[in-house]
């Protein structure tokens, strides 16, 4: 189920994300099959599947949400993206796709950044229509340390709902 090149299959699929050329999501008809196959066995086994893409670009709203759509079609319960995040204008741009991913995903879903601005998309993203956000208790040395700590997502969160 792994496909060592997913870029080459992003080509001729002539979905709207493919110019993004994202990683981690293949448009080879073999792989989405063995993905649907997979999912409808956990599903078989009463469990909930997120799919993640970690993609690596930025995008614009139609992309993100041509992707969440791909995504969602799989079968998965969960849609997560992770784009990249290098201006202020890309974070209102990832804002605005966590709206209409609201308005139109029929599954919950993450969608936010990695990159200089990421924090802020952390922060508003579940404002904004996704479903949750990751934080630390602590850090250790293998901590991701873009994520913010949870004390400190509790006191923003109870400031602003």
């Amino acid at each position: 189920m792994y496909d060592s090149d997913p870029q080459s299959s992003l080509y001729l699929s002539g979905a709207p994300f493919a110019t993004a050329k994202p990683q981690e999501i293949s448009m080879r008809p073999d792989i989405i099959y063995k993905q649907k196959e997979l999912i409808k066995e956990f599903h078989a086994m009463g469990a909930e599947v997120l799919m993640s893409a970690h993609a690596g670009v930025e995008f614009n709203t139609e992309q993100v949400l041509s992707l969440a759509l791909e995504i969602q079609s799989r079968g998965a319960d969960i849609v997560k993206i992770i784009s990249s995040c290098v201006s202020k204008e890309q974070q209102l741009e990832i804002l605005r796709g966590n709206l209409e991913l609201k308005n139109t995903l029929a599954v919950p879903f993450l969608y936010t950044c990695s990159g200089k601005y990421n924090r802020f998309i952390r922060l508003n993203a579940p404002l904004f229509g996704s479903m949750l956000v990751f934080g630390h208790h602590e850090y250790s040395a293998l901590s991701n340390t873009e994520k913010p700590f949870i004390n400190d997502l509790k006191k923003f969160y109870e400031m602003n709902f």
